[in-house]
């Protein structure tokens, strides 16, 4: 009769179960998937909202506690994103959480925009700010353009406004890989999503800022004039932005002005200023595929803003005759195709 009664297990048991889902919880845990009955949520689609469908269909008591549980591991997502101390699962786990369909995001999606700019600060991070072992950063970043892809293609509406940095992060990304690798191609693809579905005047601008800010020298009324160099050897010149980032960049410079001919999106006077200056700026680059990238936007920017009132020719007037008679070239051979 005086044996202790169990009246506090059950709460003790409840408060070590929420101990157990702490901030480092994402990696590991075993969470179910979404019950059937969570549909009552807006499906997640091309054009898909974060926010629920309606606010009176709300889920079951479980599914609820599952919600709660997963936003905890959203947030706890998010701050190993930021600290660069996620690994693969972890990742793995975002994207069933970013597909899964659920009320995670918080009031008017905060969480979204958070989630998504984390992961473009860590896929520019150079592999070397990555807690993790050298070998396994360009597998996690191959994790985090899956999950980038997985909320571009499923949230559209939400991320629209965040289209032109994600695509600069790319653009960056790129310079510390070769087209020989494996992440290569993947960088490529969300590149090509982003150009298909992004604001093309937006994602012009952006591109544009991108490679004029990381080339000192293009700014120079000589633009194909080198920088002078350093004073001395322990005072490097300012780093011109990488051939591997030029490269992309006037690839997809080139898509955006296909597009844009497709949509009938204007082009402006001062974008196609800058436009025209950059095209000349490269002619010249000593890399055979910036040059060669170069061209192939000359002849898009020229398919785009040509045509009888000569707009192309007098944007590209500060090439050299070489390369103008060069470009010429390219056109007639084009034009015979």
């Amino acid at each position: 009769m005086l044996e202790e009664l169990p009246l506090n297990e059950k709460n003790l048991e409840r408060r070590l179960s929420d101990a157990s889902v702490s901030s480092n919880a994402i990696v590991g845990d075993s969470v179910a998937r979404t019950e059937e009955h969570s549909r009552s949520h807006r499906k997640a689609t091309g054009t898909g909202s974060i926010i629920a469908a309606d606010s009176n269909d709300a889920p079951p008591t479980q599914d609820r506690t599952e919600v709660l549980r997963n936003r905890r591991l959203l947030a706890s997502g998010i701050d190993r994103i930021r600290a660069k101390t996620l690994d693969a699962h972890g990742f793995r786990r975002l994207q069933d959480l970013v597909k899964g369909n659920q009320d995670i995001w918080g009031t008017d999606g905060e969480r979204f925009g958070e989630l998504l700019l984390a992961l473009l600060d860590y896929l520019e991070a150079p592999n070397e700010a990555l807690k993790v072992p050298a070998g396994k950063a360009p597998n996690l970043k191959v994790q985090v353009l899956a999950t980038i892809r997985a909320m571009l293609a499923l949230y559209r509406k939400e991320t629209a406004v965040y289209y032109s940095r994600a695509l600069c992060a790319i653009l960056q990304t790129k310079s510390h890989y070769d087209s020989t690798s494996h992440i290569a191609t993947d960088l490529e693809n969300t590149a090509d999503e982003i150009v298909r579905y992004g604001q093309t005047s937006d994602c012009l601008n952006a591109v544009l800022d991108l490679v004029e800010s990381s080339a000192p020298a293009f700014a120079s009324s000589t633009p194909t004039t080198p920088s002078p160099p350093p004073a001395d050897a322990s005072t490097p010149a300012p780093a011109p932005v990488p051939n591997r980032t030029t490269t992309m960049s006037l690839h997809v410079l080139a898509q955006l002005l296909q597009v844009a001919a497709t949509k009938n999106a204007a082009i402006t006077s001062v974008q196609t200023q800058r436009l025209g200056r950059l095209a000349v700026r490269f002619l010249d680059d000593t890399d055979p595929d910036v040059r060669k990238a170069d061209l192939d936007f000359c002849i898009a920017l020229h398919e785009r803003i040509g045509g009888e009132k000569d707009v192309f020719w007098k944007a590209v007037a500060g090439a050299r005759e070489q390369h103008l008679n060069l470009i010429t070239y390219f056109l007639a051979r084009r034009g015979k195709a």
